[in-house]
């Protein structure tokens, strides 16, 4: 056999060693010569994945780092080991990563800046994200500074995910001669396509990033509110998913042609409430553009006027709807699901006014909103997603009213999440046709052996009509 792979051509020995694992790989390069260099070949780690979770992790890693020319993805955690064992590699490697993601304590952000201009200079690095848990204090206020101003003029990026916990006041307070430097600073050509805040971080480079990158940025995910952001926005003409706060001019959005994905966080506070007016306008506009919005409510921001922008989905009855899937969702809270059943009302009265709706997702269900639903009026609509109560839904499955709504959309499938604790309930005990093994099922009524091209999950249950 070591004679049948010595004799191999190389194209076939690569093709071969190619489905090891990057341990066993590194361990080919003691069998011979031969081996030894074809172990670190480009070909065989331009895909290969690596993450540093763990000791034995960094020094798989580190040794990758030292000897193999190139990788797809990296992952270094936040475990101090981690960087202790990479912190002396990683700033001098010539191995180029592709996609960089890298989970830091604020205080390395020094040593995080290096490593990212290490691989800038090696020229392959396409994608990068930099999250940490901790918030930027005073001590860590002037290093967070100078990783966003490195960040920013860093060439090449297609994508930036900046996770870094803030006080939004903290992060502008301080202004580095960096970040002033910025304003007049010559711009990197435009390459970014992906910009995500997922964090309340305010970088003050955010402007920036919007203006440099105008003529290619497509996807946009601000989760804090940024003053004065919409006007870049509307400036990105291929700019198609735009994840926001309340913005102020909102209606001016409707200027982006290519925008088609929404992800709205209504969390109206004193300073937002301000721009109430104008996002009602601008959806009432959108559901005749967008295709996909999730209206999401952060907090206990889930009544009055905040829930009320449900009614303004019904758009103008002079411009056709376009909207194919539309989520209401809200963040985790003792009163979560409570809370948001006053969206449901609202929804229900609108509902037959978004014809083109393909997929509806609600954070929980209502009698008022399945009666609701009209085959006639909606006769996409595929797929509907929703939390049960806390009770066993057993005997709710198998009730009139599911099976009314599956004969008015023979189409239509039913995917429930159950949190539940009950194991057994009275139900249960007398109808032993589901155990409910699974949190998540799907609720049909065609023939089982059907493809309907909608993706079935986890648990199936077929009703019959």
């Amino acid at each position: 056999m070591k004679m049948e792979i010595a004799s191999l051509p190389q194209e076939l020995l690569l093709h071969v060693l190619s489905f090891l694992p990057a341990r066993d790989l590194l361990r080919c390069r003691a069998t011979c010569r031969r081996w030894r260099d074809l172990a670190v070949h480009p070909a065989l780690w331009r895909h290969k994945n690596l993450d540093a979770d763990s000791e034995r992790d960094c020094e798989l890693v580190a040794a990758a780092m030292r000897l193999v020319p190139c990788l797809h993805k990296l992952w270094v955690g936040f475990h101090p080991t981690c960087w202790e064992s990479l912190g002396a590699v990683l700033p001098w490697t010539n191995c180029a990563v592709s996609h960089l993601h890298l989970g830091i304590n604020l205080r390395d952000a020094v040593l995080v800046t290096a490593v990212l201009g290490r691989q800038a200079a090696l020229g392959k690095l396409k994608h990068f994200s930099v999250c940490s848990s901790q918030v930027v204090n005073k001590k860590s206020l002037s290093k967070v500074h100078q990783l966003l101003e490195f960040l920013l003029h860093t060439q090449g990026l297609e994508s930036i995910d900046i996770s870094i916990g803030a006080d939004p006041a903290d992060i502008m307070k301080g202004k580095s001669p960096l970040l002033n430097a910025a304003k007049s600073a010559a711009p990197v050509p435009a390459s970014l396509r992906k910009l995500v805040y997922s964090s309340m971080l305010r970088d003050p480079c955010l402007p920036r990033y919007l203006e440099w990158h105008a003529a290619t940025l497509e996807v946009v995910e601000l989760q804090a509110h940024h003053p004065g952001v919409t006007p870049l926005l509307t400036a990105l003409p291929r700019l198609r998913e735009l994840q926001c706060t309340l913005l102020e001019d909102m209606p001016a959005l409707l200027q982006c042609p290519s925008l088609k994905k929404v992800h709205l966080f209504v969390d109206v506070g004193s300073t937002l409430e301000a721009f109430m007016p104008g996002v009602a306008e601008y959806l009432r506009a959108a559901v005749s553009r967008l295709e996909e919005l999730v209206l999401e409510y952060p907090g206990d921001e889930h009544r009055g006027e905040a829930t009320n922008l449900v009614l303004c989905l019904a758009g103008s009855r002079h411009a056709a709807q376009t909207l194919r899937s539309l989520t209401l969702q809200n963040e985790d809270s003792e009163d979560g699901y409570a809370s948001l059943e006053a969206a449901l009302p609202p929804l229900a009265a609108i509902l037959h006014r978004l014809k083109a709706l393909v997929t509806l997702h609600v954070p929980t269900m209502s009698n008022d909103l399945l009666d609701a639903l009209d085959g006639d009026a909606l006769p996409n609509l595929e797929q509907l997603t929703f939390n049960t109560p806390e009770r066993c839904p057993h005997e709710w499955i198998h009730g009139e009213q599911v099976r009314a709504v599956l004969r008015r959309f023979p189409r239509l499938h039913l995917f429930m999440i159950s949190d539940h604790d009950e194991l057994c309930c009275q139900y249960c005990e007398g109808h032993l046709c589901h155990e409910f093994s699974s949190k998540r099922c799907t609720l049909f009524s065609h023939p089982e052996n059907e493809c309907c091209g909608v993706k079935h999950v986890e648990e199936e249950i077929y009703i019959s009509l």
